[in-house]
């Protein structure tokens, strides 16, 4: 109602189907009915994208470090993304096979973390202010913040 000039006017909402309870009901049971294969279905999706993923992560990993693998290391993982690959490339192929090759995968590629832990081991590691740090001949070192040029900005923040 438009208080200034006293005019009122109303509104109805109504549904906009055609579809009448036994319709939308059935369609209900249908959906009840079909939701263990949804499921299954949602799975499969799942698996089958986490293995797409890994071996991308895998190849690129390969390409940054792969020369500094053990030969048996670099032919086993090469190995297992050839079979991967040939298991997502088949419609039939079970979730049970994709997952124990991804597994596989997972555990050969463990190499990698070895090889970048190794490489990671810098002459000086970081930490937060006040901590003593270790240089590569293992004296202690105290450690600030990055954000601080000197000691005395950190001293003087401190106060």
């Amino acid at each position: 109602q438009d208080k200034a000039t006293g005019k009122h006017q109303t509104v109805t909402i109504s549904g906009s189907s055609n579809l009448d309870k036994n319709d939308i009901e059935r369609m209900i049971k249908e959906a009840e009915n079909h939701s263990a294969e949804d499921k299954r279905r949602r799975e499969e999706i799942e698996v089958r994208n986490e293995a797409d993923s890994l071996i991308y992560s895998v190849e690129r990993q390969l390409k940054e470090i792969g020369d500094q693998l053990q030969i048996h290391e670099k032919g086993r993982i090469g190995q297992l993304l050839e079979e991967l690959r040939q298991l997502l490339s088949q419609p039939a192929a079970s979730l049970e096979e994709i997952r124990g090759v991804t597994s596989d995968l997972v555990q050969a590629s463990a190499a990698f973390q070895n090889i970048r832990a190794q490489s990671s081991g810098t002459p000086f590691q970081t930490g937060y202010a006040g901590q003593t740090g270790q240089t590569g001949d293992g004296a202690g070192e105290e450690i600030y913040d990055a954000d601080y040029t000197d000691y005395t900005d950190y001293a003087n923040d401190m106060n």
